[in-house]
């Protein structure tokens, strides 16, 4: 009697014991299932902290993993990925800080580096046209100034309001080149600050920093997602970030989506990848 009482404490403690350290209990044993036999289930994933300073809707940025997702698990025909509304095993963040700050600097200062070069295309196209036409007038007006000479080398007042006329005109288009030559000389100088301040800015980023990381630590598994330029950046970093989740180191190929750098503009896996992830996965 005393031995099955003390089975049945056992078991309470046990039972107690279990509860409590159920959630370490359980990422262990995910943990333990993923080394050893990885990709025999979809690791769940939601969306964590999301800041809208980026510009992005939430509903879009989970469209961008689901893209990612869906690039994956086509490549080897599996499903790799769950996403859950809240309290998933791996969280996603979006978190803004001077990298995508700097970031939406470039891309400002940019637009405006394009628009200062047609601007300045403009006015230089402006420029060549009236050059080309002060040259034609001023030759017409020195072939007057011989042809409409008498033999005494006069001109009758018909003649020299004529070509008073000329040279009005003449000094007029001087002036207006003048003109136009400083405001592309501005166009110029704007156009060489801006691309002074956009070297500038691009060298505060610098080339090799991270536009999302993948963590697995005490905290659990979570991606942080800091910088990408646009829609295709933003799904091939969650794809790079997704396959470190996958269990995936970086790959030796510039186009690769495990590449180490977000260089690359294809959004499909290439045979590297493909090839590592089968590999890791155990996949023929």
């Amino acid at each position: 009697m005393k031995n099955v009482f003390k089975n049945i404490i056992a078991l309470v403690i046990l039972g107690i014991a279990v509860f409590v350290f159920r959630d370490s209990l359980t990422k262990s044993y995910l943990a333990l299932q993923d080394k050893y036999f990885p990709c025999t289930r979809q690791i769940s994933y939601s969306i964590g902290s999301f800041d809208p300073s980026f510009g992005i809707k939430k509903e879009d940025f989970l469209n961008a993993i689901k893209e990612g997702e869906d690039m994956w698990e086509t490549s080897v025909s599996k499903d790799l990925f769950i996403y859950k509304p809240e309290g998933g095993e791996l969280t996603i963040n979006l978190v803004y800080d001077t990298r995508q700050e700097n970031t939406q600097k470039l891309k400002s200062i940019d637009d405006s580096i394009q628009n200062n070069q047609s601007s300045y295309d403009f006015l230089k196209s402006r420029v060549d046209t009236l050059e080309r036409e002060y040259k034609d007038k001023k030759a017409i007006f020195e072939s007057k100034v011989v042809a409409l000479k008498d033999r005494q080398g006069r001109y009758s007042s018909e003649n020299i309001a004529e070509l008073n006329s000329l040279q009005a005109e003449l000094n007029a288009d001087v002036n207006n080149i003048n003109a136009l030559v400083n405001e592309l000389n501005k166009s110029a100088s704007s156009f060489n600050t801006k691309v002074k301040d956009y070297n500038t800015v691009g060298s505060e980023i610098g080339d090799e920093f991270e536009e999302g990381l993948y963590h697995s630590d005490k905290n659990g598994k979570y991606i942080d997602i800091y910088q990408f330029e646009d829609k295709a950046k933003l799904e091939r970093v969650l794809m790079h970030e997704l396959g470190h989740a996958l269990g995936l180191g970086h790959i030796n190929n510039p186009d690769a989506i495990m590449y180490k750098l977000n260089t690359g503009t294809n959004l499909i896996p290439t045979n590297d990848d493909i090839n590592v992830l089968r590999a890791h996965c155990g996949l023929r």
